[in-house]
């Protein structure tokens, strides 16, 4: 055995990795990620430059479509390793232990189905397109005069309705853009978003749900064969050990490496996914998307100087006004303007509707659907679906 140093350093070492790259590969956004963005978009391409340059066009190609799927590939990795890990090491467990119960099988194969099926339903989810033709469907938004005015794409050409934006991943304009999630290979937008919070909601309940059943396994194993008081011996001296917590954790370390590994990884994942999901469920609460979180963030910071200069050039306005005689026009006319109030969010109408919002977002809403088909010259009945006229017989 090691000794509880060698743990220490071990545990450091794997925690910081772990933490790094669950944050570039899974929480980072690689457009506004730097680091992200090398790891995740830059590295991929000049892997693939190389390999047009040494192997020709037609192997980079394939390649190039790989690389597209990088995050997504990465993704599946970490995640069906994990489970393969818990199939294959932590069931047998199971069927051992006195501290977790048999039905988690059956719980466990549940939340399998759940995580697969929400990355599925997240990563196969349009954000919604807006152009000419859609616009009616998704202009249900009042320029607010601070983040958004009526202005033109250049790229596109088309009116950029408020809460747009022009998504370089997809070439197209989103409504309500938040971001652009590559583990989902998705844009994250107005008709999206829900699926994404779902899919963020079931992974953290996963890590949490995963990350207490190993450590309760690994626990159980301590009480069971009575870990704390055997005995240890250094392998590289042979020298008898005192048993404590480190020690015991690093004989667990040896012993179910596959298992611990996939405890360490969750453990973090959980706090790292707790912090995202709250972050989300924040600003879906104060009806705000991650890229308006941010403008908000430079608004604000433009408000407070721009309030302190124009109160800076008052005083010194009012001070040079008091020592002058003449009734001219005083320099502090000329300085800075007063910003006048805080611009507000004129987006919240309050937590539920907010909420309610995402769930149920206003493009699927009836009110919605009638403004776009009255754009395309069709009426829609007001439950929002066709109705077929009964047919009569015609009267002799």
């Amino acid at each position: 055995m090691l000794h509880a140093m060698d743990l220490h350093v071990q545990l450091v070492i794997l925690l910081a990795f772990f933490s790094w790259a669950t944050y570039v590969f899974i929480i980072a956004d690689p457009v506004q990620s730097k680091m992200s963005r090398f790891f995740v978009v830059t590295v991929p391409r000049r892997i693939c430059a190389f390999v047009e340059k040494t192997f020709g066009r037609r192997v980079a190609d394939k390649l190039g479509d790989l690389g597209d799927l990088a995050a997504q590939l990465f993704y599946l990795f970490v995640v069906l390793g994990g489970w393969t890990v818990v199939f294959w090491y932590a069931y047998p467990m199971i069927g051992r232990s006195s501290h977790v119960a048999d039905f988690h099988r059956q719980i466990g194969a549940v939340v399998f189905v759940c995580c697969m099926g929400s990355w599925h339903v997240a990563s196969n989810s349009s954000p919604g397109h807006v152009d000419a033709r859609t616009m009616p469907l998704f202009d249900h938004y009042d320029y607010d005069g601070a983040l958004y005015s009526g202005k033109v794409c250049p790229t596109l050409g088309i009116r950029k309705i408020a809460r747009s934006k022009y998504d370089r991943a997809t070439g197209r304009h989103v409504p309500r853009f938040d971001h652009h999630c590559g583990w989902i290979g998705r844009t994250v937008g107005e008709r999206n978003y829900r699926w994404f919070l779902l899919f963020l909601l079931v992974h953290f309940c996963m890590c949490v749900y995963g990350t207490w059943a190993i450590y309760r396994l690994l626990r159980g194993e301590v009480l069971d064969r009575d870990l704390l008081n055997a005995v240890y011996y250094n392998a590289a001296t042979g020298e008898e050990v005192r048993a404590d917590k480190f020690v015991v954790a690093h004989y667990l370390s040896m012993r179910h490496f596959e298992m611990c590994s996939v405890l360490l990884l969750m453990g973090v994942m959980s706090i790292m996914l707790g912090a995202f999901l709250g972050f989300h469920l924040y600003i879906a609460s104060r009806n705000v998307t991650t890229n308006e979180f941010f403008k908000w963030r430079d608004v604000r910071g433009w408000h407070r100087m721009e309030r302190e200069e124009y109160e800076r050039a008052k005083a010194v306005g009012e001070g040079r006004a008091d020592q002058s005689c003449g009734g001219g026009k005083s320099e502090a006319e000329d300085g800075p303007s007063d910003p006048g109030p805080m611009p507000v969010n004129i987006y919240d109408k309050g937590m539920v509707e907010n909420l309610w919002e995402v769930i149920l977002p206003l493009s699927c809403r009836n009110e919605a659907q009638a403004r776009f088909a009255a754009s395309l010259g069709r009426r829609v009945p007001d439950d929002g679906r066709r109705k077929r006229k009964s047919a009569k017989p015609k009267s002799s």
